[in-house]
């Protein structure tokens, strides 16, 4: 595992409130992806917006703490739950990783989080997955202005990490099961197609790190490559698959 955690998060005694609330709050992400894919959709799907706003403060400030023990040039995992219940494996430059995702974040809300981030280090890498929680039916994500104003978010979260970063990488939107009811597995390859188009205007890359876990459908995932329909089994495969991408 390649996750930076603080280095203990039990509060001691003459701790500052705040020093003690983010470390509580690192805690609850650490068993927030110890419990699974199933959890981060959990908060996804049931959190409203401002619990949801709370939520991305609260690990905006755990982040700026974690990131305080990296020294320049790590890469940043940034997105929604996709991105938070990764732990990939050692990258083969050593690059160490900062995970700065947010379970339930459409691209509106990572900015949100990102107005609130004050990273202590520089980032080689942010990789960025957003798209998933757009595609929720009760959003209506085929319309062309639902579309519209995630491409619109998406290009500020853009402009805004290239100032942060050395270079951002937006994957692909992840697959979804056929099962999954409640999205809308068409809009993947809606949503991917403006993330290129994102890239094309602004200094950003684009990938695939999910091509393995797709069907022959490019919006739904393979049988059994998803925990409970919308997060994959495990992302280690993903990482890798771009692994050469971030090191070069």
């Amino acid at each position: 595992m390649c996750v930076d955690a603080a280095a203990d998060p039990r509060p001691q005694v003459g701790m500052s409130r705040t020093r003690a609330r983010i470390l509580a709050v690192a805690s609850g992400a650490v068993l927030l992806v110890g419990l699974g894919g199933a959890i981060g959709h959990a908060v996804a799907s049931r959190t409203g917006g401002s619990k949801l706003r709370i939520y991305a403060e609260d690990r905006a400030r755990v982040v700026a703490a974690q990131s305080g023990s990296l020294a320049d040039g790590f890469v940043m995992l940034a997105g929604d739950s996709h991105a938070e219940l990764a732990l990939p494996e050692p990258f083969s430059c050593g690059r160490r990783v900062l995970n700065a995702g947010v379970s339930g974040a459409k691209a509106e809300d990572y900015l949100a989080f990102l107005d609130a981030l004050q990273l202590k280090r520089r980032p080689a890498v942010v990789v960025v997955t957003l798209g998933t929680n757009h595609l929720l039916r009760k959003r209506t994500p085929s319309t062309r202005d639902a579309r519209d104003r995630y491409e619109a978010d998406l290009a500020v979260i853009v402009t805004r990490l290239s100032a942060m970063a050395d270079r951002v990488v937006l994957t692909a939107v992840p697959p979804l099961a056929a099962t999954a009811d409640d999205f809308d597995g068409a809009g993947v390859a809606e949503l991917t197609k403006r993330q290129a188009a994102v890239c094309a205007r602004l200094s950003c890359e684009t990938d695939d790190p999910y091509r393995s876990y797709r069907s022959d459908d490019f919006g739904i995932a393979r049988p059994e490559a998803t925990a409970d329909g919308v997060h994959l089994t495990e992302y280690a495969t993903a990482y890798r698959a771009i692994d050469r991408q971030i090191c070069r």
